[in-house]
Parts: C-alpha cells; structure tokens; sequence
C-alpha cells in the first residue's frame, strides 16, 4: 500500500470513529424525561412521548381535525402513551383507551398535564397542529 493509499485510509478511519462517537452522543443525550404522579398512596410512572408515540398522537388529533369532528379520547390516547410501569413499558394498551375515557377528568388530568408538558404538548393538542398546511 503507498503512503498515500496508507493516508486515506487513517482519516477514513478517523471520520467514521469520529461519526461514531458523535452518533453514540446523540444517542446518548436523547433519553427519555419521566417522573412519578403520586395519587393517594400510590406511585404511577410517567414519561414524555418517543418521536414514534408523538407522530401516532399528532396523526389521530389531525385526523378528527380535518374530518370537522371533535377529537375522541385525546386525553386518553396521551396517558396511554406515556404512562408506564417500574420497568419502562406501557401500563395500558389500545384496549384500554375506552375504560381510561370514562375515568375522572380530573384525575386523568394528574397524568396528561405532566406527559403534555414533557412532551411539548400544549393544553390543547389542535393548536400544535397547522392542519391548514396540509
């Protein structure tokens, strides 16, 4: 091999390590912010929404916007996303979107309002959507 074959070869090694290290940091920085909500004396664990979660909640919000009928069960649909159990995954699933959208207002509210807030949700979802755009 010459030494300039031998070169190219050193700094094509050093930008991929480079661009490993950088990808591994990104990575890195882009874990997930939870906390616990405290209800009496039980301790549940919430979490923003991943990049996918959001998409899938923006997608459904629209979805009833552009149909001209009010959204169902968005408040639901959120704390299903972002609650979780000690080790990470869903407490609930699809199916239980229905029996969450007959609780309390108030208390589902004690979950949306910190998933929303870490998620960079606003108190109302239409009004992070430009549906006019689209």
């Amino acid at each position: 091999m010459s030494d300039n074959t031998a070169q190219a070869a050193d700094a094509a090694d050093s930008i991929n390590d480079a661009e490993l290290d950088q990808k591994s940091s990104f990575f890195a920085k882009g874990k997930l912010k939870s906390r616990p909500v405290v209800v009496d004396d039980t301790t549940y664990l919430v979490r923003e929404l991943t990049a996918a979660e959001l998409d899938r909640f923006q997608t459904e919000v629209t979805l009833f916007a552009r149909a001209g009928v009010p959204a169902r069960n968005v408040r639901s649909l959120l704390v299903r996303l972002g609650t979780i159990d000690s080790d990470g995954n869903h407490l609930f699933d699809d199916e239980d979107i229905d029996a969450l959208a007959e609780m309390p207002g108030s208390f589902i509210d004690l979950f949306f309002e910190p998933i929303s807030a870490m998620s960079g949700i606003s108190d109302d979802p239409l009004t992070d959507l430009d549906i006019s755009k689209n």
